[in-house]
């Protein structure tokens, strides 16, 4: 009868338990330690940014974060997807007030965004660079300067 010695298998296992182990601890801890909500801390200002100079006591806000609604003490709308033309149409049937595009907003819709029009959308000077806020202008609310 053949006897197998185990003993050299069950260190060789266990080593490998621990080294699987660590692995996993690696990849996990800067995840798990990274600040939550980091991310949307520029959407946040933004909402205070509308909230301090809205013309209106509820503005609608559009923005792939209902919290801008919130913190910008009105209404909040999902940026829908759809063609620029129905886009602006359902801007203006909805009464859309501001639009608040995230970092990933930016980066996955950057050709989106140069569509954006000066004459219904006016970009907020606002000092965080990793939102943008637009005003969307009614029918004659502010002049469009032309070139000439």
């Amino acid at each position: 009868m053949i006897r197998w010695n185990f003993t050299g298998s069950k260190t060789i296992a266990s080593h490998l338990a621990v080294i699987i182990l660590l692995i996993t601890l690696l990849i996990l801890i800067p995840k798990a330690l990274k600040p939550q909500g980091e991310d949307k801390l520029p959407l946040k200002q933004a909402a205070f940014w509308i909230k301090e100079n809205k013309k209106k006591p509820a503005p609608m806000v559009m923005s792939n974060e209902p919290l801008v609604g919130y913190y910008a003490g009105g209404r909040n709308r999902l940026i829908p997807a759809l063609s620029y033309p129905d886009f602006v149409n359902y801007i203006n049937t909805e009464q859309i007030d501001y639009l608040v595009f995230s970092e990933r907003d930016i980066n996955n819709g950057k050709k989106f965004l140069s569509l954006l029009q000066p004459e219904n959308f006016k970009r907020v000077d606002f000092e965080n660079k990793r939102a943008l806020i637009y005003e969307v202008s009614r029918k004659g609310e502010w002049p469009v300067n032309k070139p000439g």
